[in-house]
């Protein structure tokens, strides 16, 4: 029999093994970039579409608390879930998005039940898993419904940053071939909620759009050799800047100046993605949201501006060249044909976005999915992208 002596430097080397396996599974601090695999394509699914040539229908969907129905509260019966799946897929096939990000969606299961109940099922299914600050999963994820094969779809989490300052999720940013020369990177985000401590709310959806925009500037200007790069950020900002209780909020001001707000200083009728949840005879008042947008689209300068307008950066000025220099350099130009990734990029403009009032039981504040033709307490948002003549 060994003695206690003789015992204790295994079992110690054993305990140093077993705290170094620990650190390791742990998330490395700030972004941690995760290359995320497509769910199995449905048989039926609809085939898939090149964007090259046409227009392209992209819509960000925060469906409430959309999970599987397994182990669920009670009233998530399989009969609610049932509703909630019907009733979301016919708002979906009634705006018909070419491209769809959604938020709020359990799991792997629940987006295949989803998929499964449209009409056309969408060929490329993907969805994030996010986890905890304590590497917990977490119940609500996003996910991206598409007919157009993406060039990489990727999962960004947001691990180990300042107590209090970590956003609640990651995002979901995908890159799609739109033309040769012209790439789309879009963004399916969901930022921090309004409930809780005011300041670190508005601390987490400032940290994770400062976030996604450096990671929008790396995607543009160090893999600039793919093609020029436009981008769109969309989903759910729990802000609505021209709503008087947000209008001294920064959370948004990481966009300014690089991308349009495709939402700002539109008619509240029009923009409009949460409606008012009046409460029922026992409703809760608590949770009565006046009208806003908080389901918002950010488009960079180039798909929602004209470049020729005063408010575009004007081209630098040429360098000064000897006489004799600048004639060789324009001879060797008119020699050399233009090529890709030489020749200018195709380019694309963006409609006006389009809520869907769908689905939403304005009257009762106290239904929850599934239940009186209550699907999401947000509607459905669309855009068009174009190619520009």
């Amino acid at each position: 029999m060994k003695s206690p002596a003789r015992l204790f430097y295994p079992l110690a080397l054993l305990v140093a093994l077993l705290l170094i396996l620990f650190l390791l599974t742990r998330p490395q601090p700030g972004v941690q970039v995760t290359i995320l695999s497509p769910l199995a394509v449905p048989r039926d699914a609809a085939p898939a579409v090149s964007p090259s040539a046409t227009s392209l229908r992209i819509a960000t969907y925060n469906l409430e608390n959309y999970t599987d129905g397994d182990f669920d509260a009670p009233a998530r019966t399989p009969a609610a879930v049932a509703a909630q799946t019907a009733d979301a897929a016919a708002i979906i096939a009634r705006a018909d998005p070419d491209i769809l990000f959604l938020q709020e969606i359990e799991n792997a299961a629940a987006l295949r039940r989803l998929n499964a109940a449209l009409p056309a099922p969408y060929p490329y299914a993907y969805i994030t898993r996010y986890r905890t600050g304590n590497n917990l999963p977490v119940r609500i994820n996003e996910a991206l419904l598409s007919r157009v094969a993406p060039v990489e779809v990727r999962q960004l989490s947001f691990n180990r940053l300042p107590s209090g300052a970590r956003p609640a999720r990651g995002a979901l940013a995908a890159r799609f071939a739109l033309a040769p020369g012209r790439d789309l990177l879009a963004y399916g985000m969901h930022l921090k909620s309004n409930f809780g401590i005011p300041y670190r709310n508005i601390a987490q959806r400032t940290v994770a759009l400062h976030l996604l925009a450096a990671d929008a500037a790396a995607e543009r200007f160090l893999v600039s050799d793919r093609a020029d790069l436009s981008v769109l950020l969309l989903g759910d900002t729990n802000v609505d800047p021209d709503a008087a209780e947000f209008a001294a909020d920064p959370s948004l001001d990481a966009l300014v100046g690089g991308y349009v707000d495709l939402w700002r200083g539109r008619p509240l009728p029009e923009r409009t993605t949460l409606p008012t949840r009046q409460a029922g005879p026992d409703g809760d008042t608590n949770l009565v949201f006046r009208p806003a947008a908080f389901d918002r689209i950010f488009a960079s300068r180039d798909l929602a501006e004209d470049p020729a307008s005063p408010a575009a950066r004007p081209p630098l000025p040429p360098l000064p060249l000897p006489p004799d220099a600048a004639a060789d350099l324009l001879a060797a130009a008119a020699a050399t044909p233009l090529a890709f990734p030489y020749a200018p990029a195709p380019r694309y403009r963006v409609s006006p976005p389009v809520a869907l009032p769908l689905g939403c039981a304005t009257n009762d504040n106290l239904l929850v999915p599934g239940y009186g033709g209550h699907v999401s307490d947000h509607y459905l948002v669309y855009l068009d992208l174009s190619p520009a003549p």
